[in-house]
């Protein structure tokens, strides 16, 4: 087995004491051996080193044991590093994981929902039906979601009937879009309205016409909705010239507390009054009424 490793070795033998090899020409390593028991008169057990490509051997005499224990710590030390790493490793993913939500919840794009809900009552038929606005805000964009549900009836008899779904979507404070569906006693309407250039295209019931650009939805979800002096119906379509007079501190009963509202009034310019709309101190628009022929319809805030 050994006549192959140590072929092309010219060997030198002494008593316990290792020297350099004398190479055969050509090979490529050398084998030291101790010199022999018989020129030295000793008995002893010939060591063995293998030494590379190397001329000289660095680490001659070393037992096989320390060699081995040497090899065994390297690796555990090689071991250590990879988990000091590894953990390393797992801290950075957790900060950025954490610092990637902070800034996401931190985004000023982020969206913004508010949902008011209001009972509606008729001044001579009581409670009427549900009126809900949904208002969906990002940046300076705004999303604004109807929808009503109206039943007028006598001993359990329905007489009257209306369902509509609208969406109003607005860019800063100019209407950018309208669409909405209104079915009355089974009939159904649709109005549409878009921004084109300096004016607001309508379709309605009543025809195809341009309103001014900064025309307003009668639907006070905001404040900001009764900026300006022309106002549609949004069941209609129909564009009427308004003035919006200023507002006039008072107090309201809702839900059951007394609330602080601003209350302004919305007049055609003929000076018949239409709209009454109480803002409270945060904003929130807590109660509106609507003056009909039929009678006066109000709309209370109730979540």
């Amino acid at each position: 087995m050994f006549s192959r490793f140590l072929a092309g070795y010219q060997i030198e033998a002494g008593p316990q004491q290792h020297v350099r090899d004398k190479r055969v020409p050509g090979s490529p390593s050398s084998i030291l051996l101790p010199r022999s028991s018989a020129a030295s008169g000793t008995d002893a057990t010939p060591a063995v080193t293998v030494a590379g490509t190397s001329d000289c051997v660095e680490n001659e005499g070393r037992p096989r044991r320390e060699a081995i224990v040497e090899g065994v710590g390297a690796q555990e030390s090689h071991i250590m590093m990879s988990k000091a790493l590894l953990i390393r490793l797992c801290c950075m993913v957790s900060m950025l994981v954490v610092a990637a939500g902070v800034m996401a919840s931190a985004s000023p794009a982020s969206a913004a929902l508010q949902k008011f809900v209001y009972q509606v009552r008729h001044s001579t038929y009581g409670s009427i039906g549900t009126y809900t606005n949904s208002v969906e805000t990002t940046g300076d964009k705004t999303t604004v979601t109807t929808e009503g549900r109206i039943r007028v009836s006598i001993l359990g008899i329905v007489l009257y009937r209306q369902d509509f779904d609208r969406v109003e979507r607005w860019v800063g404070e100019r209407l950018m879009s309208f669409d909405g569906l209104t079915t009355t006693n089974g009939r159904a309407t649709e109005v549409k309205g878009k921004a084109d250039g300096d004016n607001f295209a309508v379709s309605s019931p009543i025809g195809t016409f341009m309103a001014p650009a900064m025309v307003k939805i009668a639907n006070p979800w905001s404040e900001a909705s009764l900026k300006g002096d022309t106002m549609m119906t949004p069941d209609r379509g129909q564009v009427e010239d308004v003035k919006v007079r200023p507002a006039e501190m008072t107090e309201l009963a809702i839900k059951g507390s007394t609330v602080r509202a601003r209350r302004y009034e919305i007049a055609r310019i003929t000076g018949e009054k239409r709209y009454d709309v109480w803002f409270d101190d945060e904003g929130t628009p807590v109660m509106f009424n609507v003056n009909t022929r039929r009678g006066m319809v109000t709309f209370t805030l109730t979540s």
